[in-house]
């Protein structure tokens, strides 16, 4: 049992170092870019040894879906299936 209480992560990757998170912070960015500025998006990268999630919650959860592909793409392992809703 965990004793994590915080949110559940949308996305858990498997990435450990500084160049990990910054890669992924990328990545996040990147996918977020020409996203318009009055929409409300709160991105968490959170270090889980041995790894990072990606807290995302936005209006767009299609955007999760993206995100993960980018991360598999970069090498990365998101968690496999549909974003939770």
């Amino acid at each position: 049992m965990s004793s994590y209480a915080g949110p559940v992560p949308q996305i858990v990757i498997d990435a450990g170092t500084e160049m990990d998170r910054q890669q992924v912070e990328a990545i996040v960015r990147e996918t977020l870019r020409d996203r318009p500025q009055s929409e409300p998006w709160a991105v968490i990268l959170h270090e889980l040894r041995p790894g990072w999630s990606v807290f995302i919650d936005g209006p767009d959860q299609d955007l999760c879906a993206e995100i993960k592909a980018r991360l598999a793409t970069a090498g990365y392992a998101p968690i496999p299936g549909p974003c939770p809703q």
